[in-house]
């Protein structure tokens, strides 16, 4: 019964935008691109760099690439709608 809950609910993919993917949250980015069921439509951090490198990550683990934001305003990533 509990595998037929879990593939009900891949059907509705998780949604995550990733604030703040330097040290840790880098780490936790990659978790989650690794995941079933899960989609990261846009990362934000406060170094371009780094927004670039973790598009990468989400995309080598074979995901669309998402928008990366490195204006320092994470607020602007409430108002994608995907």
């Amino acid at each position: 019964m509990g595998s037929e809950i879990a593939r009900e609910d891949y059907a509705r993919p998780v949604r995550i935008g990733a604030v703040g993917v330097g040290g840790r949250g880098g780490g936790l980015l990659k978790i989650l691109a690794g995941m079933e069921g899960v989609q990261i439509p846009a990362i934000c951090d406060v170094s371009p760099e780094i927004v670039e490198a973790r598009q990468n990550v989400v995309v080598k683990a074979g995901h669309k690439k998402p928008d990366g934001y490195s204006d320092g305003d994470y607020k602007s990533l409430r108002d994608i709608r995907v």
